[in-house]
């Protein structure tokens, strides 16, 4: 029997189980990490080594020619990377459904071919999937990510990891586990999906961390104070480099789902609260454009993310 047609006849079953069997039935298969909290050791926070600044630059057009404008400008963009460099590209595997769900192959592979050009020949590729979608590797798969860059990277499972414990002065969390491969890297990239998340307002930069989070410790995080809490992973992990991508972002619903606009954007800079203030401004227009404001405000510190941001990570 292949294992697809066993997995149907899982399904099948599952249905005619009371509840009391499902519930016992998902403990005991449910993947090993959510199962305990277990860390190898303590460590300070990772927070970036390159001089942060406001600068956030926008890239606008076709697919081929914000590339180009990329391109154009990689030697200022890129200026921080050497080739002895061990580059972490973090990407968005929150769940294998396709972009802009989650991280959009084809951009990604372009990237990854910049870097190679420039001539960082170490780059891992790395992510941990949703509670509900585990084990990443599996998720990699199936977005047809690993495939497409078997010969070009290496990869990173956080749920595969070892995980340390480190202390942070959060009004919401005094503590954050994070993987420890984040340590072992010169540079860590963001590769951002800019989107809207209907239990966190929108996704961008600062919940893009989320994924740096070990999953046993997110059970909690969607009950009350995400947007506070999302923004208080970056006390203990923060990116050298953040490429969010605004091409088609969700302009509502996300971040699994959700309606589709055509706003050909990316976003490149380095100060988390900079760039999601441009995403925002961006999102925030659309909005205003498609009659879909909800709970949006013209002013974002407003909003509960970039308040709680403005007192945690300071900036504007």
């Amino acid at each position: 029997m292949s294992a697809h047609i066993a997995s149907n006849v899982v399904k099948k079953l599952s249905r005619l189980m009371p509840r009391s069997l499902k519930n016992y039935y998902r403990r005991m298969t449910r993947p090993a990490i959510l199962k305990r909290l277990r860390y190898s050791g303590e460590a300070l926070p990772r927070l970036s080594p390159v001089n942060i600044s406001a600068d956030v630059t926008e890239f606008s057009g076709s697919d081929d020619e914000i590339k180009q404008q990329i391109q154009q400008a990689q030697s200022k963009i890129f200026a921080d990377l050497s080739p002895d460099h061990r580059v972490m590209i973090k990407i968005n595997l929150n769940s294998a459904k396709p972009y802009p769900a989650s991280t959009d192959p084809a951009f990604l592979c372009w990237l990854v071919d910049l870097l190679i050009e420039r001539g960082v020949a170490k780059i891992v590729v790395a992510d941990c999937s949703s509670v509900l979608d585990l084990p990443t590797k599996r998720v990699m798969n199936q977005t047809g990510i690993k495939a497409l860059l078997e010969n070009r990277a290496s990869f990173i499972y956080f749920d595969q990891d070892e995980w340390l414990r480190v202390p942070i002065a959060g009004a919401f969390l005094k503590e954050l586990i994070v993987p420890q491969s984040i340590y072992e890297v010169d540079r860590i990239i963001y590769l951002v999906n800019l989107k809207s998340h209907r239990f966190a307002d929108f996704s961008m930069s600062m919940k893009h961390a989320v994924g740096l989070m070990h999953p046993y410790q997110r059970y909690g995080l969607h009950k009350q104070n995400l947007q506070e809490k999302a923004v208080e992973i970056s006390l203990a992990v923060q990116p050298d480099l953040i490429i969010m991508d605004a091409r088609r972002p969700f302009m509502t619903g996300g971040p699994n789902e959700g309606e589709v606009y055509p706003a050909q954007r990316v976003f490149i800079g380095n100060d988390l609260l900079s760039m999601d203030l441009a995403g925002y401004k961006m999102l925030y227009h659309i909005r205003c454009e498609t009659n879909t404001l909800g709970s949006f405000t013209e002013d974002p510190f407003q909003m509960r993310q970039f308040s709680h941001a403005r007192k945690m990570l300071g900036g504007k």
